[in-house]
């Protein structure tokens, strides 16, 4: 971003001290983020989407991707694994864009994998430039250290979990617990296409929403409320999230 692009989000806010706050959040949210790692998650992409279902591509907040990744681990680490230390914490961002959550989940240290499913090439290719998956030995068949991956491919596919899966052991796939992410990506019924596939797929998992629109579509689809933002009503939307966990039963069979 330059000095025009805040200027127009100064402008566009009318003036006075919430415009100025505006633009404040913007370089404290978005810009300091790709300055301290030189990466580019920041650049907004509102083109190339044939499909009017699939929202622009706009970063998440950095604290409010730290700050989900933070809760819902920690409700994990005490409703889930205090029971089974052996799980296998996934993260997968459904809409991953540059790359931006990858780069944070992967930071934490918290999870065996970090995926990022994204159909759109420019974008697909842009958080692969960002976060390079580590080099695989040709000898080594799945991935079991922690590592990224990368995948371009449409998140109402099922071969974006097939591809989460091939890369742990067939007889761990009921240990996996996957965190996945949802940056108000897409509309309604993508959203539940989604959720299905991760009810299909995976026995365990957190759904982890950031300006939640939909919020009826994730309830229906057997999902249910641990933890929400502590912004008020009226905070901007890229302040607010909703962390679901799945209640339905699947053995896997």
């Amino acid at each position: 971003m330059n000095i025009k692009d805040y200027f127009n989000i100064f402008t566009y806010h009318g003036s006075g001290m919430y415009a100025f706050g505006r633009v404040f959040d913007t370089f404290k949210e978005l810009h300091w983020f790709d300055l301290k790692r030189n990466v580019n998650t920041t650049e907004i992409k509102a083109d190339g989407y044939e499909d009017s279902r699939y929202m622009i591509y706009m970063p998440v907040y950095t604290s409010v991707c730290f700050e989900m990744i933070r809760k819902s681990f920690e409700w994990y680490t005490s409703g889930i694994r205090y029971s089974n230390p052996n799980l296998i914490p996934i993260f997968v961002d459904l809409g991953a864009g540059s790359g931006k959550t990858l780069l944070i989940a992967n930071e934490t240290k918290f999870f065996q994998i970090c995926v990022g499913v994204e159909l759109n090439e420019v974008l697909s290719k842009r958080s692969q430039k960002n976060l390079p998956p580590p080099p695989i030995e040709k000898s080594q068949k799945q991935i079991s250290n922690a590592s990224v991956l990368h995948i371009h491919a449409n998140v109402e596919s099922v071969y974006w979990a097939d591809q989460i899966l091939i890369n742990i052991p067939k007889d761990r796939h009921r240990d996996i617990v996957l965190f996945a992410f949802n940056h108000n990506s897409y509309d309604c019924d993508v959203v539940t296409k989604t959720l299905d596939i991760i009810n299909q797929k995976f026995v365990n998992s957190l759904y982890l929403y950031q300006n939640p629109t939909q919020q009826r579509a994730v309830l229906n689809a057997g999902f249910e409320e641990i933890q929400r933002d502590a912004a008020p009503n009226n905070a901007h939307k890229n302040f607010k999230y909703i962390i679901y966990r799945n209640t339905k039963k699947n053995n896997l069979d």
